[in-house]
């Protein structure tokens, strides 16, 4: 659903409450015009026809033309001129008074046609107060005939996407159960920590938690790590009708090495690990143990990208132009290296992802493109992206919507939407409205990681939660 063009007619009818000037008053036409470009909808405020009567008992202006047997509310401003009204917000109504009143969605563009039919004495006000904004119905003629001249860019500058989360999984409830919960033979709880949330390629979700032992040793009295012993519990889930449904869970041990990240396939549980001060990391299956299933994916692993038939994408940080050090890696699920992209104005690839077809996305930086590589993993196609420098993408299932994800580690997070053109390039960014809000402020709150994506699915991480999307929603 787009949103936030009403919201910026709101603002603007705040600035015009506190300073009543030519300024604020073209402002606040302007914004109705933006509304009425993007197709806004107002919540109108009316009344049922009692029985015995019909449209013919009112007067024209009240009606409303495609709710037949309803009509508009009214209200008295403090002038005392009668005059007629709507809202922006269901927030708008709210504040509006304590006495209950019915609304209904009404397109803004039929609202205000409907209105220059009005005598021109009588005046629409949007969100009444006090000092409200009145508008007449030869201002609505002109509204009406600016909306055609509105650029689209101009829309989009105020707009915003917004859908519900198909699920909701709370990763600090998880944490405090473990962390707080129980405690073994009076030792200290153990500490974990969450990790990440890799999807993988039939929609299930795998939460990664850590936690981490030190052994010491001493020499010459000073104490030191002589090993540390890292724990893991990996959680998976599905995505069903009534939100996140636990399938299994995993634990497993680490000794002086590290997991990255996930996966499982045929239900073998697989991580990507380092050894200590080593960056090459290898895929090593965990569940069930099986030392001859390991091989090397070599190092500076930024992002892993697992496939339906076991094979394995993997971009890289480092882009020396050799097999060791290209940008893009296709591995099977022996580890035999099947596919690769180099190019030598890449520094490193940025993010990959699947589509619905499971052919492989990429997108490389610096570059103003995502790449699609073709079934057979040696053609490249090129797609054009109106915007720069994201860490994460998603697709949709038809690839008509593209999703970027601007997070980086500790710095918050912005999103976009793009649409795709008929020259196949991702143009129109809208952004991505996600909660949590901030009730004092209307703000989203900071979203400190990027967030995880798979074919249509998006992941985010915000305020200790997790927020599942379905970009196919949009």
């Amino acid at each position: 659903m787009i949103i936030g063009t009403n919201e910026h007619l709101e603002t603007a009818l705040e600035q015009y409450r506190e300073h009543q000037n030519d300024s604020t008053v073209l402002s606040v036409m302007n914004a109705i015009t933006i509304c009425l470009a993007a197709g806004e909808e107002w919540l109108v405020p009316i009344d049922l026809i009692g029985d015995g009567m019909n449209e013919t008992d009112f007067p024209e202006e009240r009606l409303l033309e495609k709710l037949p047997g309803m009509v508009k509310k009214e209200v008295v401003s403090s002038s005392g001129k009668t005059c007629l009204y709507a809202f922006t917000s269901l927030e708008k109504v709210r504040m509006a008074g304590t006495e209950p009143f019915l609304t209904v969605r009404y397109p803004a563009t039929d609202l205000l046609r409907e209105f220059t039919q009005a005598a021109s004495g009588k005046a629409l006000v949007l969100n009444p107060s006090s000092d409200a904004f009145p508008f007449f119905p030869q201002d609505a003629v002109k509204l009406l005939s600016a909306m055609a001249e509105v650029p689209r860019a101009a829309v989009l500058k105020f707009s915003r996407i917004s859908i519900e989360p198909k699920a909701v999984i709370d990763v600090r409830k998880i944490l405090d159960d473990w962390n707080s919960g129980w405690s073994d033979n009076g030792k200290e709880p153990e500490q974990w920590n969450y990790l990440c949330c890799p999807i993988m390629a039939d929609g299930r979700i795998l939460l990664l938690f850590e936690s981490c032992d030190k052994i010491y040793g001493s020499k010459a009295h000073m104490l030191h790590v002589d090993h540390t012993i890292m724990r893991y519990r990996v959680l998976e889930y599905r995505i069903g009708e009534d939100g996140p449904e636990e399938l299994n869970r995993y634990r497993f041990t680490l000794q002086d090495g590290n997991a990255s990240t996930v996966i499982l396939y045929d239900g073998i549980l697989k991580a990507s690990v380092k050894t200590t001060n080593s960056r090459k990391e290898t895929i090593l299956p965990m569940i069930p143990t099986n030392d001859d299933g390991q091989f090397k994916i070599y190092e500076n692993v930024r992002r892993i990208v697992s496939r339906s038939d076991g094979s394995i994408a993997v971009g890289y940080y480092g882009n020396l132009c050799d097999e060791a050090r290209l940008p893009l890696m296709v591995f099977d699920g022996e580890g035999n290296a099947i596919g690769k992209y180099g190019d030598d104005h890449a520094l490193f690839c940025a993010d990959i992802t699947l589509d619905s077809k499971e052919q492989i996305w990429f997108h490389l930086f610096p570059s103003g493109e995502i790449l699609c590589l073709s079934s057979d993993l040696r053609q490249v196609e090129k797609h054009r992206v109106a915007l720069q420098g994201f860490c994460g993408f998603a697709l949709s299932d038809d690839t008509s919507k593209l999703f970027l994800d601007f997070g980086e580690d500790g710095f918050g997070s912005v999103k976009y939407v793009l649409i795709r053109n008929q020259n196949g390039d991702y143009v129109d960014p809208v952004r991505f409205d996600f909660p949590p809000k901030n009730s004092d402020v209307g703000e989203c709150s900071s979203v400190n990681f990027p967030c995880s994506t798979m074919k249509s699915w998006v992941c985010i991480q915000a305020d200790s939660k997790l927020y599942l999307y379905d970009i196919n929603d949009i």
